[in-house]
């Protein structure tokens, strides 16, 4: 596999700079502006709000010169009935033309970086790089980049990965060297019909089953699986197995909601309502959730909060060294990316 690491920093509210700081055809840089803008107006949240539905829904899309603007970049079709056929080609091509602008030096590296990585019948991994204090600059981490498409294909059709890495000031833990990864699985199949959670058709759930099964085949990892999605299994299963049979990765497959959690127990999906949906009470900020199960299969929504308080209780080291339990979280699940900054959701 071939890296071609690109590091994304603001310059302004509107542009940015893109530098090629590893590729295997040397290194450039070009200053770029930023998608999905018009004039003064930045029509950010109205695409990230049309990749979380599956429909088009006029009644989301109420701001003033909102669905004109949709229309004329190629999201909405021309009788604004429905999202345009080819809306997440069309957003995948704008995305391309701001990391790559034409005939700049990172186009031409990428270009170059792309044709080696096909001639050698390698994958091209594209990093992009970002400095951890990045989300409060800039929302430049905000953009859906995977979708990156060159006009012709999606780039991740084209023996193409992209990644994200994040540039923390602190220094990572020494993790210990271990022969084969501990592979956990918590496979959640709860849904939420109230919610918009529908029941899963099976088919991401067996992709995942087929994928770690295949990695534990040559004896790259020792995979098992959770019998029950729910959180007090899982904190059992930590519990019993330490040193060597403790998981290094916790790979959750499931929902993911972002809203808020009233102290009654029910849940509110999104930013936006102040009291609760069943019993009126003032909710408090919003934050990430899991689907996991309860006893009885339902959802069981499990804050980002006290999920990390749980792997933090199960790992084991002096704050440098960390010297057994969970060290990588994988999490298969919509809006588990999200976060809430000043008086947006990114």
């Amino acid at each position: 596999m071939e890296t071609f690491e690109l590091y994304l920093t603001p310059i302004n509210a509107k542009e940015f700079k893109a530098i090629v700081t590893k590729s295997p055809v040397g290194e450039g840089e070009t200053e770029s502006s930023l998608p999905f803008l018009e004039g003064e107006i930045d029509w950010r949240m109205t695409l990230l709000r049309t990749l979380e539905m599956s429909a088009f829904n006029s009644q989301y899309f109420q701001t003033a010169g909102e669905q004109d603007w949709m229309v004329k970049s190629g999201i909405l079709s021309q009788d604004i009935s429905a999202f345009h056929p080819n809306y997440i080609a069309n957003i995948g091509q704008e995305l391309y033309k701001s990391l790559f602008p034409l005939g700049s030096k990172v186009e031409k590296a990428f270009l170059a970086a792309q044709r080696v990585a096909e001639s050698d019948n390698k994958q091209l991994h594209i990093q992009l790089k970002f400095q951890a204090d990045v989300v409060q600059r800039t929302r430049l981490t905000d953009y859906p980049w995977e979708l990156l498409h060159d006009g012709e294909k999606f780039l991740l059709h084209q023996q193409v990965t992209i990644s994200r890495y994040i540039a923390y000031d602190s220094v990572p833990p020494n993790l210990a060297k271990v022969e084969q990864l501990n592979v956990l699985l918590v496979s959640s199949s709860a849904s939420d019909s109230e919610l918009g959670l529908n029941p899963f058709e099976g088919r991401e759930q067996k992709a995942i089953l087929k994928g770690l099964k295949s990695a534990e085949k040559p004896g790259y990892i020792n995979f098992k699986k959770l019998d029950e999605a729910t959180l007090d299994n899982l904190r059992e299963y930590l519990t019993e197995n330490r040193e060597n049979n403790a998981p290094h990765v916790l790979h959750f497959d499931g929902h993911g909601l972002f809203g808020k959690r009233c102290s009654c127990g029910a849940m509110n999906k999104g930013v936006k309502a102040a009291t609760c949906r069943k019993c009126n009470l003032q909710l408090p900020q919003p934050q990430g959730y899991l689907v996991f199960e309860d006893e009885d299969g339902d959802a069981d929504y499990i804050s980002a909060e006290e999920l990390g308080t749980l792997l933090r209780q199960s790992s084991f080291g002096d704050g440098i060294n960390q010297t057994g339990g969970v060290t990588i979280a994988v999490l298969s699940a919509c809006q588990s990316a999200m976060t809430f900054v000043g008086d947006s959701v990114i």
